[in-house]
């Protein structure tokens, strides 16, 4: 057969071929040559050709002077590589294809071209393209390689009074299509006769090694036996010696035994003492480690109250002056407010006039001075002024709104509680406190609310509003520019919760436990006191609630509240 040797050109149309030279200019759509035509790169596979010819192709771009110029392709039918294979492993092969790719007819004749048999109905799905073997078995329309049998090993079949071991493989295309089987055919006949006469030296020769070591075996075990007499006497002689040193042994054990018995109750004697020593000095130990607990304990709480009556002087104080503030504030604001409200009536009635002069004006002057009035108006951009003052007067009036909420917001906040708890909203109590603290964070982070559906609790809201500060204000300070601050809220069958998060810096695993203690700090001197998470734990662990605090170093913190519905709310 001739090699398959061709030279496409750029639109995969055939220039060359040793292969059926007559015919040229065809357009090549085989998988390979795409393959070589999407990427650029050489395309390698095993392809089915139009007549059940299975051939491996090599596309290969051809460049000069790296410009692209057309595309060599070489390709080698299966059935010649096979018989090298043959000669080289002595295992017959066999390649078939599965009917549903092929066309008869086209398949027929091709055959008959190839001055092959034509044997399309021999098996019932699949024809033999290639073989090695000369005689094919009607076993092997049965063989598949997707039976599980072959999942174990192999199967065995018989051909012209020979014995094959046969194993199928799925033949795949260079499309990843299963086109038929590739079977290997191992001729086990020679084997099975080497074997029987292999099984009939071996007896013969176990037959001759056995009556040689039976005289050899009685030779030995002759000289054994008279060893064995001289060994017997020689070890009766060394039992009477040993049972005369045995007695010896068993005196002085005898004594040895004595002697630990003394030594016994006087241990015992010792050990009591000891072990009643070792209780006394464990009753005064445990007694000790009591009085140490209580005195910690006792120190603790003193700290505790100590720091909190400090700060809660501290907040008193503040809070009167912010109150003090806010009330100074508040009566200017009201001025401002409504001296902007009376501009703003007044505006209309001063557009009103301005035009009614501007249509006085125009009838009564002469053209060249309404001219100059006209200009002069431009020239001031009173137009312009007027436009924006309805404007400026709005906005203004929307700051003055807007202070004055700021100041209720103060007076509400620095308002002392009246030593009675009340039933609050604690969505309002939060928003209260993110509005007076919005100066922390206001030019570095984004407050983000999602506030749940829950129900009132009984409180004292002043001092959860310090809470909500302190924790507002730490997640401010955690945080650099463009940070987070999510404030959550959500409630379930008994306790209301609320959760302050920050995208900061991060608490590490070795201060987390620490934050809660009374003067613990990791600020700078001077900017904390290391009292604001004291205080606000004592505030919930008044209220009968939980704080918690989740965090990591780089990704920032989460503080969780949970404040029971049926709490006490502490007088």
């Amino acid at each position: 057969p001739s090699p398959h040797l061709y030279f496409h050109s750029l639109e995969a149309k055939t220039l060359l071929r040793v292969h059926r030279p007559e015919d040229q200019a065809d357009p090549i759509g085989r998988l390979t040559m795409r393959k070589a035509l999407q990427t650029g790169e050489p395309a390698t596979g095993m392809e089915l050709g139009r007549y059940g010819m299975f051939i491996l192709r090599v596309v290969y771009p051809w460049r000069v002077d790296g410009e692209l110029i057309g595309y060599i392709e070489v390709g080698e039918r299966i059935e010649e590589i096979l018989q090298m294979l043959r000669n080289v492993t002595e295992i017959d092969f066999l390649v078939t294809i599965d009917k549903e790719y092929l066309d008869q007819g086209q398949w027929e004749e091709e055959m008959r071209l190839l001055g092959r048999p034509v044997s399309w109905d021999t098996f019932r799905r699949k024809v033999v393209v290639s073989q090695t073997i000369e005689a094919v078995s009607s076993d092997i329309d049965t063989l598949s390689w997707e039976d599980p049998v072959f999942d174990q090993g192999h199967r065995k079949i018989r051909i012209d009074g020979r014995s094959f071991a046969v194993k199928a493989f799925p033949l795949i295309d260079v499309g990843s299509r299963v086109v038929g089987e590739f079977t290997l055919l191992y001729d086990l006949t020679a084997e099975a006769r080497n074997l029987n006469r292999f099984v009939l030296r071996i007896v013969a020769f176990s037959s001759l090694f056995c009556a040689g070591l039976f005289c050899f075996a009685n030779r030995i075990l002759g000289r054994m036996d008279r060893q064995l007499l001289a060994t017997r006497r020689e070890l009766h002689a060394q039992v009477d010696n040993t049972s005369r040193i045995n007695r010896q042994m068993e005196d002085e054990i005898a004594q040895r035994r004595q002697i630990e018995e003394d030594i016994k109750g006087l241990n015992e004697h010792l050990e009591s003492r000891v072990l009643e020593r070792t209780r006394d000095l464990e009753d005064l130990n445990r007694e000790l480690q009591a009085n140490k607990r209580e005195l910690e304990a006792a120190y603790r709480d003193l700290q505790s109250k100590q720091a909190t009556i400090l700060h809660q002087e501290k907040m008193a104080s503040i809070g009167q002056l912010a109150a003090g503030v806010a009330h100074d504030i508040n009566n200017p604001i009201g001025f401002v407010t409504s001296n902007l409200e009376e501009l703003q009536e007044y505006l209309p009635r001063l557009n009103a006039y301005i035009d009614f002069q501007e249509r006085i004006l125009q009838k009564t002057a002469t053209p060249a001075q309404f001219s100059l009035v006209t200009e002069e108006k431009q020239r001031l951009r009173l137009q312009e002024i007027l436009s924006d003052l309805d404007i400026v007067i709005e906005e203004s009036l929307e700051g003055a709104v807007r202070i004055s909420k700021i100041v209720q917001n103060l007076c509400s906040f620095s308002r002392a509680d009246d030593g009675a708890s009340r039933l609050v909203d604690l969505n309002e109590c939060l928003e209260s406190t993110i509005r007076i603290t919005s100066n922390e964070w206001r030019y570095k982070a984004t407050v983000h609310r999602e506030y749940g559906q829950i129900p009132p609790i009984r409180c004292f809201p002043q001092q959860l509003n310090q809470v909500f500060m302190n924790l507002l204000i730490n997640a401010a300070q955690a945080v650099s520019s463009q940070g987070e601050i999510t404030v959550r809220t959500w409630g379930d069958a008994d306790a209301v919760h609320v959760s302050i998060a920050d995208n900061g810096c991060g608490i590490s695993p070795e201060v987390l436990p620490k934050v809660f203690e009374p003067f613990f700090t990791t600020k700078e001197v001077g900017k904390g006191t290391g009292l604001g998470l004291s205080i606000t734990y004592d505030i919930i662990r008044k209220h009968e609630g939980e704080i918690t605090v989740e965090s990591s170093p780089g990704e920032g913190t989460v503080f969780t509240l949970r404040l029971p519905l049926a709490g006490s709310a502490y007088v």
